[in-house]
């Protein structure tokens, strides 16, 4: 039995394992017994062409639902119900326990006690957009076979992913040109300058600007190849191993 639960676990975090054990026909599982948490870790290692950033965000966004207390349910005894009082859980204020990146519950290391967050009531926007990437591992699970049907089914007019009006009003006058050239003529260092035009017009991040190499210019074709700065090792270190694409150079 203790063999038993340390291969559960290892399968948890490296599911690989498991598809290799699978595959040679080690032994036969149901998939729909998989735990919420197991669909989570596995539908993150498996998106191998998604950058580490928006995996990590859909990652912690789906903590939430471990929070909830789903984490060890089996995936095909979630139900619509249990989705509605999960949006109830994410409209009110709550004493969270606090979770690691495996989604386990992190303990105090000197008294063993479980550390705790309050977690206010979440904006309806921000709300779904969790509920969005909820759907992604469930909907993954009907493509493989596991479930028959998402239970992941939600209001989406309840729940609009527009910018709070502020945020837009900010956003909106820092693109406008009027705004952006009165703050462009405050800069008298020419490299500074230089990097915020490239930010402004070229709609580069300030990550891939700053890993950005002489070689990456080509002049002749008027483009700038731009490496992606999230990569599996993370840091610029491992820049010639990211995901690159090509911006024209303004005139």
């Amino acid at each position: 039995k203790e063999v038993i639960q340390e291969l559960a676990e290892l399968f948890i975090r490296f599911p690989k394992w498991k598809q290799r054990l699978l595959d040679v026909g080690f032994y036969n599982v149901d998939e729909s017994k998989k735990t919420v948490k197991e669909l989570f870790i596995w539908s993150q290692q498996s998106s191998t062409n998604v950058k580490s950033k928006p995996k990590n965000v859909y990652f912690n966004d789906w903590k939430h639902f471990l929070a909830f207390g789903k984490g060890d349910v089996p995936i095909e005894d979630i139900t619509v119900g249990d989705v509605r009082e999960f949006e109830k859980f994410l409209l009110s204020e709550q004493k969270l326990p606090r979770l690691d990146k495996y989604g386990d519950i992190v303990h105090c290391s000197k008294t063993g006690e479980i550390l705790t967050r309050t977690r206010k009531a979440l904006a309806k926007s921000t709300i779904g957009g969790i509920l969005n990437h909820l759907g992604k591992p469930f909907n993954q699970a009907v493509e493989k076979g596991w479930l028959e049907k998402s239970p992941i089914d939600w209001d989406r007019s309840k729940y609009p992913r527009e910018k709070p009006k502020d945020k837009a009003y900010i956003q909106n006058k820092v693109l406008n040109a009027d705004y952006y050239n009165e703050i462009r003529s405050f800069i008298k260092c020419e490299e500074f300058g230089l990097f915020f035009d490239l930010v402004r017009y070229q709609a580069v991040r300030c990550g891939e600007l700053l890993i950005l190499r002489w070689e990456d210019v080509n002049f002749d074709t008027k483009t700038m190849n731009i490496r992606g700065k999230d990569t599996a090792e993370g840091g610029s270190d491992s820049a010639n191993k990211t995901v690159r694409y090509d911006v024209p150079i303004w005139p």
